[in-house]
């Protein structure tokens, strides 16, 4: 097994590289309304194919932000606020939609935008009233990143490059801002977003993608280490969709091509239809190419997106300098796993290419991979071979508590791989990427 990976991982070809992976497991999406109709503040839960599945009751008031949990077992939601209500955080069972509790709640009159978790397993949370950056724990515990001040209305993610926060703001001059996780550091990557509803990050290419809430069918791309926008007007489908974008992920289960999966709202867009839709980002300039599902116009909108476990590779510190390292494929249980590490990021001449699946595994392989999968780097990295268990899970631990301070800031890329010898290549999955960097030591 470890041959077999140590082949794959380290061979790069010229084929046509295409994000093609498993069919997605599902999507959730978030549902605001302001008309009041019983899907307000609900969380839908769609299959692979787009059929609704459940719906989870999140809260009593509008869903704004959807992600995966630290574990990637459960969905953490968010709702806004009233003036004399209080939002909070929920924890939704993905499978039954069942309201698991209430892990934080908010002042009164805060208005709770997106959520994404970092690598040591705590929430970030973009809060607009106090145009503040917010952490909480696995425990629950509220605690202040960064005070913004430029109202960050739009989406939070984690960026692949740095691990830190990427975090949308809706004040002139509309900025896209690199927020590092201590708060240390703000930075402005990209202005003149134009109501940036939604982000998403093209591994591949290392661009940005940021919806315009305000006007129907626009999106912005900000190229990899640049700072001006390329502005991308699509046209509608045949059934009049979508509206405005107000949510965005990037779907590494794209079967044919590298894809945005866009929540989209019809409140500003009357004529157009909301729902789930996929962006084609593959060419030269994105397209909307599908429709996964719509929602009731004049009742409800859908306002944010996540997929069903799609962070196959997560992280959790559980003490100063290490790290569970958790890997979850619930369609390869039983099946061997690598968990391939590199230094060098995920992009480069060191990415292995399939042929026969015309797949990318993102990681640029160095001297640190091919260490790892020859002789192995225990006692700082292990059961990073193995086999999943059989609800398709496995914990690796990465232990670098030895190292001196010196050590902070440096970053290891993270990748996994489940091995079938009937799969193209004898690879069955390869997962997106994941960066822990080194901190606390």
């Amino acid at each position: 097994m470890t041959r077999l990976a140590t082949v794959a991982l380290a061979t790069a070809l010229t084929a046509t590289t295409v994000f093609a992976q498993n069919h997605p497991n599902g999507y959730a999406g978030g549902v605001i309304n302001f008309s009041k109709a019983p899907t307000e503040g609900s969380v839908l839960i769609y299959d692979g194919a787009g059929n609704l599945v459940t719906s989870a009751a999140a809260g009593v008031n509008n869903t704004h932000g959807v992600c995966m949990d630290h574990n990637n077992r459960l969905l953490v939601a968010t709702d806004l606020s009233s003036s004399n209500s209080a939002p909070s955080i929920h924890i939704i069972d993905p499978t039954t939609g069942a309201n698991l509790g209430t892990l934080a709640t908010f002042q009164p009159g805060d208005w709770l935008r997106d959520i994404t978790v970092g690598q040591n397993g705590n929430y970030y949370v973009n809060e607009t009233t106090r145009d503040t950056v917010f952490r909480v724990d696995t425990l629950g515990n509220i605690s202040t990143v960064a005070v913004l001040g430029n109202n960050p209305w739009g989406g939070i993610d984690i960026d692949i490059d740095s691990g830190d926060l990427l975090v949308q703001s809706g004040a002139t001059p509309d900025p896209l801002q690199l927020v590092a996780r201590d708060g240390s550091t703000v930075t402005t990557i990209a202005t003149s977003l134009d109501s940036r509803f939604g982000i998403a990050q093209d591994i591949p290419t290392g661009d940005i993608y940021s919806g315009s809430g305000d006007t129907p069918l626009r999106v912005f791309q900000v190229p990899y280490q640049q700072t001006s926008p390329n502005l991308i007007q699509m046209s509608t489908l045949a059934n009049g969709g979508p509206g405005s974008t107000y949510s965005m992920r990037a779907d590494r289960a794209s079967p044919l091509f590298r894809q945005v999966i866009v929540g989209s709202c019809w409140t500003l867009c009357p004529n157009l239809i909301g729902g789930l839709y996929t962006m084609d980002v593959s060419g030269l300039t994105p397209v909307i190419t599908g429709v996964i599902s719509t929602v009731v116009t004049g009742q409800s909108d859908l306002y944010e997106v996540e997929l069903l476990y799609r962070r196959n590779v997560h992280s959790n510190l559980t003490a100063r300098g290490q790290w569970d390292i958790g890997i979850k494929i619930p369609e390869d249980a039983n099946k061997p796993y690598v968990l391939a590490v590199s230094a060098s990021g995920v992009r480069g001449r060191g990415v292995a290419r399939f042929p026969q699946s015309a797949r990318t595994a993102w990681l640029n392989t160095d001297s640190v991979t091919f260490l790892a999968l020859r002789t192995g780097l225990a006692p700082f990295l292990v059961n990073d071979k193995g086999t999943l268990d059989g609800n398709g899970e496995a914990i690796a631990k990465l232990d670098m508590s030895l190292f001196g301070p010196s050590a902070n800031g440096i970053r290891l890329w993270f990748l996994a791989v489940t091995i079938d010898a009937n799969a193209p290549d004898g690879i069955a999955t390869i997962t997106d990427p994941h960066v822990i960097k080194l901190e606390g030591l």
